[in-house]
């Protein structure tokens, strides 16, 4: 009996490649394009919507836009003034 068996290892390298080194390169381009809240145009990124999967949405007026996965902002209601 094999410790470790071919088949077995092939299906580790394919699993950690498609839940582990993928999303971090997905994050890390989602981190080089939001570039501290700039855009490429040199203005903010603007929240425009929020997805069900709660991605948001960010334009900066100039035709750029782009979605970001990796920040989860926290809705919270802020009380009218009376």
């Amino acid at each position: 009996m094999k410790f470790f068996d071919p088949s077995l290892i092939f299906i580790a390298t394919i699993f950690l490649f498609f839940f582990v080194v993928i999303p971090r390169l997905c994050i890390k381009h989602e981190r080089k394009i939001w570039n501290n809240g700039i855009s490429p145009a040199g203005k903010p990124w603007r929240s425009f919507d929020v997805d069900s999967a709660g991605d948001h949405g960010y334009t900066d007026n100039c035709g750029n836009y782009i979605w970001i996965s990796w920040i989860k902002h926290k809705i919270v209601e802020v009380p009218e003034n009376e």
